[in-house]
């Protein structure tokens, strides 16, 4: 038998009622692709540029599956804040995340989990900036 495909509706529903269980907000920055350096760095941290704010996410510091489990192996040593926003969030690897709800802690993403064919969330690990 074949699976039942949800409705627009549904995903949007989905969607919103995932939204009211982030407790925190985030606020994405990212370089402009004009500030790399000549050596492959990004130069200073003053060269981001505000994506987006105000954004609900839940935070949590373990991994809850294999593939995030995968990405600490790969991380290394340091820890990792796996950071989840709504559908469709502009974020990509390398871009700044503030944790505003929790001082305005500034963590680099390192891996972006998506897009998916229903995607209900998007889930991004992070580590602190500079690390």
């Amino acid at each position: 038998m074949a699976e039942d495909t949800p409705s627009v509706a549904e995903l949007t529903d989905l969607r919103g009622a995932m939204t009211s269980w982030r407790p925190d907000t985030a606020s994405v920055y990212r370089k402009p692709s004009g500030s790399a350096d000549a050596y492959g760095g990004y130069g200073t941290t003053s060269a981001y540029v505000l994506v987006s704010s105000g954004n609900a996410v839940s935070v949590e510091s373990s991994p809850s599956n294999e593939q995030e489990r995968a990405l600490e192996g790969i991380i290394g040593e340091v820890q990792v804040f796996y950071i989840t926003f709504g559908y469709n969030q502009d974020v990509q690897v390398d871009d700044k995340v503030v944790l505003t709800s929790m001082g305005n802690i500034e963590l680099r993403v390192r891996a972006v989990t998506a897009p998916e064919s229903w995607e209900l969330e998007r889930r991004v690990a992070a580590t602190r900036l500079g690390v």
